[in-house]
């Protein structure tokens, strides 16, 4: 069952990760609103794929326990979480912003992509909860 959890969660990262890479515009644009636009931006998009890619393939490879792959996937889903909301608190009434989490795959609103991770973060918590009480037993 970790297992293929943590293949499944990895390859969410490595999907997310390669998607911008494909389609950079919207999660650069995205950055902008984070971070000042130009380098800062681009800095911070480079920092975000390589993250989502290490994290994605040491999951996917197994190369990290599945307990710590969650909890690091519950960080990072955290840290996205809050620039979803810093960006989505700035914006205008009515703006249309894409966050550009997984490219141009999944187009939706910030409040969309926050619910999504919300779902996601939720099952790591079960997965971290159910890992280390069977790790006790």
């Amino acid at each position: 069952m970790f297992a293929v959890a943590s293949v499944v969660f990895g390859a969410m990262w490595l999907f997310a990760a390669g998607a911008k890479l494909v389609s950079p515009t919207a999660a650069y644009e995205f950055a902008g609103r984070v971070v000042p636009a130009g380098h800062a931006a681009k800095a911070a998009l480079i920092v975000v794929i390589t993250a989502e890619t290490l994290l994605g393939a040491a999951m996917v490879l197994r190369a990290v326990g599945a307990v710590r792959g969650f909890l690091a996937s519950i960080v990072l889903l955290g840290v996205a979480c809050g620039a979803l909301h810093h960006v989505e608190s700035h914006a205008k009434v009515g703006e249309e912003i894409q966050c550009g989490c997984y490219g141009d795959a999944f187009a939706g609103s910030l409040s969309r992509e926050l619910g999504r991770n919300a779902w996601m973060a939720g099952a790591l918590v079960v997965l971290v909860a159910w890992g280390l009480i069977a790790r006790r037993k």
